[in-house]
């Protein structure tokens, strides 16, 4: 009978990943993923179902084992995020003495399935990291022993409170100027495009001024996004994407379901990216290499995904690791409106 670490283990969670396609996240293109052989990094701040998260950890802390269901150079530490889930001794026992083929089949189904979680897992965090700077010019981490808040230099010029809940006479086409201009007067480039919510999208499609500038008065033909981004172009304001993505963070008491972008924001910036994903180097990679049994493509992408085994109580355990933050080289050219609808 086959023991589990000759039919689930790394080397083979490294094959399977080869006939793997993983789908990229929005932040991936607004904030390309670059690899570094280091944990720390010189930054420049501001110089220019659902899946489960991971959290971030403190150096040398027990991974969470999840359950099942400024402008200013310094250097920065990268944000440890991992997280782990275990083959229990039940499934243990199962891989080891299956009563056929077909259940074997089916647990090792269950196991690469937590693999694809936890990696998952890593990526929905860095995800969460890379949003939470576009939509508020702040990194603020408390979790696992880690508090610490970054400011990626985003003037407070460039942030504005905007009030739509009266559809008759606020002036959202003038708002969105407004925001525009102070992001061009704070760094000379008027931005093209902005990220908010369907619920933002929505508040301005139905404004009456809105519908008017589209169709003309006495019009009840509701605007489309299509439409508002046509008016938009003409108006050389920003052309406007949403985003509605959302995972979930497992606590004591069970799950939270979060946004990466918030419904009350709108973000402009410009046609660039607007920085990078650093990732580094993390300890699993350093004593793999050490040790002589790392191969790259051991690596899903920048994130580490591999098995280990523990004895008391008897366990397996698939856990991913990466060490990433997120950098911000045109925090002056971010504008952040706060909407009140």
């Amino acid at each position: 009978m086959p023991r589990v670490d000759e039919v689930f283990n790394t080397q083979e969670l490294i094959n399977y990943y080869k006939e793997r396609k993983v789908i990229p996240m929005l932040g991936e293109a607004l904030f390309p993923e670059r690899k570094i052989q280091d944990i720390e990094f010189d930054m420049i701040l501001g110089a220019g179902g659902l899946p489960v998260s991971a959290s971030v950890h403190a150096l040398d802390t027990q991974t969470q084992l999840a359950s099942r269901q400024a402008i200013e150079k310094g250097a920065a530490s990268l944000a440890l995020i991992k997280r782990k889930i275990k083959i229990t001794e039940k499934d243990i026992i199962k891989v080891q003495n299956p009563r056929n083929d077909a259940e074997l089949a089916f647990v090792l189904g269950q196991l690469y399935n937590d693999s694809e979680k936890m990696l998952e897992s890593v990526k929905v965090r860095v995800e969460a990291m890379r949003m939470e700077v576009l939509s508020s010019g702040f990194l603020k981490i408390e979790e696992n022993n880690v508090k610490v808040t970054l400011d990626y230099g985003v003037p407070d010029t460039n942030k504005k409170p905007f009030d739509w809940s009266d559809t008759s006479k606020s002036k959202p086409l003038d708002d969105l100027d407004t925001l525009a201009t102070a992001v061009e007067t704070a760094s000379g480039y008027r931005p093209t495009r902005a990220l908010t919510s369907r619920k933002i999208v929505k508040s301005i499609c139905n404004n009456t001024s809105v519908r008017k500038a589209v169709f003309g008065t006495n019009s009840d033909k509701v605007v489309t996004l299509a439409q508002l981004n046509d008016l938009l172009s003409q108006m050389d304001l920003p052309q406007i994407a949403i985003y509605e993505g959302k995972y979930k963070v497992e606590t004591a008491t069970g799950y939270d379901t979060k946004r990466y972008f918030p419904d009350n924001v709108i973000s402009m910036f410009g046609d660039e990216s607007l920085g990078e994903t650093i990732y580094g180097l993390t300890a699993e990679e350093i004593k793999l290499i050490g040790d002589g049994k790392m191969d790259m493509a051991a690596m899903v992408g920048n994130i580490f995904v591999g098995t280990y085994t523990d004895i008391d109580p008897v366990g397996e355990y698939t856990k991913a690791v990466a060490t990433a933050l997120p950098t911000l080289l045109h925090g002056l050219e971010v504008g952040l409106g706060t909407i009140t609808v």
